[in-house]
């Protein structure tokens, strides 16, 4: 072959993979650094429900996790109520039955304190010796001179760990905290910076409420969202600028929102308290997405920020009123709205949704719906405050056959999963409906009419299922635990008398 030689087809084959690899770096994007972690909150006492919480965080398989706080009740020790259910994510950890503290090659167990760590067993010391935060080989600014409260930098996020029980209980400390804080915000250059800590700034719940004392100016000195627990529930807040999350359904017990005459918090956007849960955090340079979690694995909020954007200056309305019949009687009701929600199951049948986020029309969808009435479904502008007047549904047509549901005291509190379908009488139309379970809702408005739920029987052993859908006559029938799965067929309204 003319012109061939060895040394010419090595020259050849050198400059293509010179231009090849200068093409790849003109072209290849950057990397983008990211994590995945979750968060957890007043967990700590070793029981069952815990470790459903557990085998749900880990069903993701995050780097790592951060708690807000009360990681331990009474004397129950910290191997006992974190040991055996996340020893996968210690190390440095004291060494105990359940957990040696070291399975883990570096710490992704990075827990605030909450008032019980405090209080319960031996206090401080039993905390202080149990943990090694954040933990070697950790990136951290070490600048905080404390386990109390620290940082560290996982992927595209700056945590910071605030010890708010030491704060509330010392004028000192709660300046040493802020001053550190303050400074440690304003040099980090991470893309995104997490405040976490036990006591929550802002809270609707009954159970404890806001802590004033914790309203620091986190925007202010550059934080991007702020989570902490002590209220046993889950609450979504916009307020200065920034989210502020409530996470306490780690496993221990649940909280309520039995609404007080103020209502809830302003900017809250989400409440819930049906179950337990936890938070998953997945988080990149561009953006960073916040999803509640509970533990039957339906996700009850998702709340994104992108890198760059203006905070939310979106028109919101209050909706607040009574829920009652035609002859003026108050009825327990679940009102809905723009993601917020509440039961009226009181004395008086009020109703208080605030700061409600609007349409591109400015306008907001208000549903309710009451045992025996037809739904009322209604799209409002501005805010109102009005009594909802029911129709009750009666002398309608029952296209259903269930079985006589069975008692059994037994089976009081037991779970179980339901599921079935909603649908158009004796046919097979879906129909998009609300399903309502033991405290429970849901949708079935993905075009097959399917509704699932994991709930806890009553004191009976039993579990009642509402379905409500607008233009339909309402169903409400009582299941046992031996009538899980269960087709409901529909009559429309308009076959009522």
């Amino acid at each position: 072959m003319p012109g061939f030689s060895m040394a010419s087809m090595f020259r050849e084959a050198r400059n293509t993979v010179v231009k090849t690899v200068f093409l790849w770096c003109l072209i290849a994007p950057p990397a983008i650094a990211q994590s995945l972690f979750a968060t957890i909150g007043d967990y700590g006492d070793g029981f069952a429900d815990e470790g459903n919480i557990a085998g749900l965080v880990y069903s993701w398989n995050p780097d790592f996790i951060i708690t807000m706080g009360d990681n331990r009740y009474g004397s129950t020790d910290f191997d006992k109520t974190v040991g055996q259910f996340y020893c996968d994510s210690l190390t440095e950890a004291e060494s105990g039955s359940y957990c040696s503290g070291s399975n883990s090659p570096t710490n992704a167990f990075f827990p605030s304190l909450g008032n019980h760590d405090y209080t319960d067993g031996s206090g401080l010391n039993e905390y202080l010796n149990y943990f090694t935060l954040p933990g070697a080989g950790v990136d951290t600014s070490g600048t905080s001179g404390s386990e109390r409260y620290y940082d560290f930098i996982r992927g595209p996020v700056h945590f910071f760990a605030i010890d708010s029980e030491g704060a509330l209980n010392s004028a000192s400390d709660k300046m040493a905290q802020m001053n550190w804080l303050e400074a440690q915000l304003a040099a980090s250059n991470a893309p995104w910076q997490v405040v976490y800590f036990h006591h929550a700034p802002y809270s609707s719940a009954t159970n404890h409420g806001s802590t004033t004392a914790m309203q620091w100016p986190f925007a202010a000195w550059g934080a991007d969202a702020v989570i902490a627990g002590h209220d046993h529930t889950y609450e979504r807040i916009l307020a200065d600028g920034i989210v502020y999350f409530v996470n306490g359904l780690g496993g221990h017990s649940i909280g309520n929102y039995t609404t007080p005459v103020s209502g809830p918090v302003s900017g809250s956007r989400v409440r819930y308290n049906g179950d337990y849960g936890a938070m998953r955090v997945d988080a990149s340079d561009i953006a960073i997405t916040f999803e509640f979690i509970n533990v039957s694995g339906s996700i009850i909020d998702t709340y994104t920020i992108e890198a760059g954007a203006t905070p939310s200056t979106e028109e919101t309305v209050d909706l607040t009123g009574t829920v009652e019949d035609a002859g003026g009687t108050p009825h327990c009701a679940l009102v809905l709205a723009s993601g917020q929600f509440m039961f009226t199951c009181n004395p008086n049948g009020p109703y208080s949704l605030l700061d409600l986020p609007t349409e591109n029309d400015g306008t907001v969808k208000r549903q309710v719906y009451v045992d025996g009435f037809f739904p009322s479904v209604e799209t409002l502008t501005g805010s109102v405050d009005e009594t909802v007047v029911m129709t009750r549904a009666g002398n309608c047509p029952d296209y259903n056959s269930f079985p006589e549901p069975g008692v059994s005291p037994d089976s009081a509190g037991k779970r179980i999963n339901v599921s079935g379908t909603v649908l158009l009488q004796n046919t097979q139309t879906p129909v998009c409906a609300m399903a309502l379970a033991n405290g429970q809702f849901g949708f079935t408005c993905d075009g097959t009419g399917t509704y699932s739920a994991n709930i806890p029987l009553d004191n009976n052993g039993q579990y009642k299922l509402q379905v409500y859908a607008e233009g339909f006559a309402p169903m409400v029938q009582a299941f046992d635990e031996f009538s899980p799965d269960n087709d409901v067929r529909l009559a429309r309204a308009a076959e009522c008398q």
